[in-house]
C-alpha cells in the first residue's frame, strides 16, 4: 500500500485485512514518521536519500530498461545527470521516461544535465512538484511558513540548524508553548519537517543534536512556487549594496558570483534620517532576480559599504549579524554603543563576529535593560554590572546565549539577571589567578544551563561548581581543548 498519508487511512482499510495466522504481510510506504511509527507491527525501515551507484542504476532502468548504458558516449553525461538529481528517486525516474523517449543523442542529455530540475518538472505538467505539493498541503498551518522560509537560502547552502532557529523565532514564526521556550518549540517544528522528509539532516553534533540541515533542489523548488503563489516573501530579507572592491562581481542578495555587470538594476536607497530618495546600482544574479519577482520596486534600507550606525537605530529591529568584512576597531564600537542600543527594545539577536584580534569593549548599562535579547556573541567585550544600571529591575528572562564574554564575572546580581541561559562561552586573561574574583561558584545557579566553554591559561577548578543541567563542557588554554559532552 503505497503513500499513505494518515492513521486513519490505514485504520479504515486494514479491516479489509483480518488476521488469520497466515503469515501474511502488507507492505505500506508513506512519508510521514508518525504514521510509520503507528501502523507497523515492527520498527519501520527508513528510506534514505540513494547513493550515486543505485541512482544510475534507477536512471538506466528507467531510461533504457536494462542495468548500465548501452550507449557509451553517453555514459558520463548520463552519470552526471544522475547525480544532479541528488538521491530523490521521484525525479530519477522522471528524467528516466523522458531520456527513454529522446533520440538519445548526446546534445539532448548536454542540455538535461545543465538544468536538471527543469527537466524533472516539464514532463506531466510539473509532475514532480504535483505529488511533492501533496506533502506540503498536508502541513500544519504553524509550519508551512517555517518551511517556505527555507527558499531564502542558496542551493546547497549547508544551513545551521542554531541560525534557522534564531531567525524563525526572529521573524515571528513561532508562537509561545507552555513550559517551552521558543528556540525549543523551533526545534520541535524542525523536527516535524524533517519527518516529513521535506528538509534532510547534513551533520550532527557530538551531544547527538542536529548541527546542520539542507533542502533538496526540488523541494526548494516547491518553496519557491508555494511562497510566490502565497505572496510569502516579496523582497529579500538581506538588502545591502557592497562598496567592498573584492565583491564587485558578487550578488549583493545571495553574495554568489554573478559573473557581469549586466545583472546591474536600479533601486531606491533611502538616505537615513533623509526624505529624499536617490537611485543606486546594485548587481543582482539571474536566480535573485527570478527569486524576487517585485525586485525592481525595491527600496534598500542600507547604506553603501557597511550598516551604518544611524541605519541601525530602528526600534523594530530584531536581528543584527554582522562579520568580519566590516568590522574595524572604531566601527564595532559604534555598533554597540550605548546610542544605538537604548533604542533597540526588541532587538532579539545581536552577533558581530571577527577573527582578528580586537580591542576589548564593555557593554554599555543599556544591555540589562532589553528584555527581548535572547543571544549575545560578541568577540572579547565584557558585561556590565548591573548594579550600575539605571533600571535594576529588568530580568532578561529570554537570554539564551553569550558568547565570548572576557573576565566573565558570575556575581549573584547576574545570575539573578539571566536566569534561563542555556550557553555561556567566556574567557580569562593570561594572567588570571585571582579566581575568586569571578565568582564562578555561582554557576551552579543557572539551572538551565547545557553548554559551557572556558578559556584560560590555569585553571582553579575548586572555584567552579558547575550546574546538574550541564550537558557540555569545554575547557581550553590556548590551543588545547579538553572537552566533556
Amino acid at each position: 500500500m503505497d503513500d499513505v498519508w494518515s492513521e486513519k487511512a490505514w485504520d479504515d482499510f486494514k479491516q479489509f485485512f483480518p488476521n488469520n495466522g497466515n503469515g501474511s504481510r502488507v507492505v505500506v510506504t508513506t512519508q510521514l514518521s508518525n504514521v510509520a511509527v503507528s501502523v507497523g507491527s515492527q520498527d519501520p525501515y527508513l528510506m534514505g536519500f540513494l547513493d550515486e551507484e543505485n541512482c544510475w542504476n534507477l536512471l538506466c532502468e528507467k531510461a533504457f530498461a536494462q542495468r548500465g548504458c548501452p550507449y557509451p558516449e553517453l555514459e558520463q553525461i548520463g552519470k552526471d545527470i544522475a547525480k544532479g538529481c541528488r538521491g530523490l528517486p521521484l525525479a530519477l525516474v522522471v528524467i528516466g521516461g523522458l531520456l527513454a523517449k529522446s533520440n538519445m543523442t548526446r546534445e539532448y542529455w548536454e542540455s538535461v544535465v545543465k538544468n536538471v530540475n527543469s527537466f524533472a518538472n516539464s514532463e506531466d505538467n510539473e509532475y514532480c512538484l504535483k505529488v511533492l505539493s501533496l506533502t506540503y498541503n498536508s502541513l500544519p498551518i504553524h509550519l508551512k511558513p517555517c518551511f517556505l522560509y527555507m527558499r531564502v537560502f542558496p542551493e546547497d547552502k549547508m544551513i545551521k540548524v542554531a541560525k534557522i532557529i534564531r531567525l524563525w523565532v526572529a521573524e515571528g514564526f513561532i508562537k509561545p508553548a507552555r513550559d517551552k521556550t521558543l528556540e525549543e518549540v523551533a526545534e520541535a517544528h524542525l523536527k516535524d519537517l524533517i519527518d516529513m522528509n521535506l528538509i534532510f539532516i547534513r551533520g550532527w553534533k557530538t551531544s547527538g543534536k542536529i548541527k546542520s540541515i539542507g533542502i533538496h533542489d526540488l523541494l526548494r523548488d516547491l518553496c519557491l512556487r508555494e511562497s510566490d503563489r502565497e505572496n510569502f516573501i516579496r523582497f529579500p530579507r538581506v538588502q545591502r549594496i557592497s562598496a567592498v572592491e573584492e565583491d564587485r562581481n558578487k550578488c549583493n542578495l545571495c553574495h554568489n558570483q554573478a559573473f557581469s555587470s549586466d545583472g546591474s538594476i536600479n533601486v531606491s536607497e533611502i538616505h537615513v534620517g533623509l526624505q529624499s530618495t536617490s537611485l543606486a546600482t546594485a548587481l543582482v544574479c539571474e536566480d535573485c532576480k527570478s527569486m524576487y519577482p517585485d525586485l525592481m520596486r525595491l527600496r534598500w534600507v542600507k547604506v553603501f559599504g557597511r550598516p551604518s550606525g544611524k541605519f541601525l537605530q530602528h526600534t523594530r529591529l530584531r536581528y543584527i549579524s554582522i562579520g568580519n568584512r566590516y568590522l574595524d576597531i572604531n566601527y564595532e564600537k559604534d555598533i554597540i554603543s550605548s546610542s544605538i542600543l537604548s533604542v533597540l527594545w526588541n532587538l532579539q539577536t545581536l552577533y558581530i563576529k571577527s577573527d582578528i584580534v580586537t580591542p576589548i569593549i564593555a557593554l554599555p548599562f543599556d544591555l540589562w535593560m532589553m528584555p527581548q535579547l535572547r543571544h549575545i556573541n560578541i568577540t572579547r567585550v565584557v558585561l556590565p554590572n548591573p548594579v550600575d544600571a539605571q533600571d535594576t529591575t529588568t530580568i532578561l528572562e529570554n537570554l539564551q546565549k553569550l558568547s565570548e564574554i572576557h573576565n566573565f564575572r558570575c556575581t549573584e546580581e547576574i545570575v539573578e539577571r539571566i536566569p534561563n541561559l542555556k550557553e555561556l562561552q567566556v574567557g580569562y586573561p593570561d594572567d588570571g589567578d585571582e579566581w575568586s574574583y569571578f565568582h564562578l561558584h555561582n554557576l551552579v545557579h543557572l539551572h538551565k544551563l547545557e553548554s559551557l566553554s572556558l578559556n584560560a591559561t590555569n585553571f582553579s577548578l575548586k572555584s567552579i561548581t558547575f550546574p546538574t543541567s550541564l550537558k557540555k563542557l569545554v575547557l581550553g588554554r590556548h590551543d588545547d581543548y579538553w572537552v566533556v559532552a
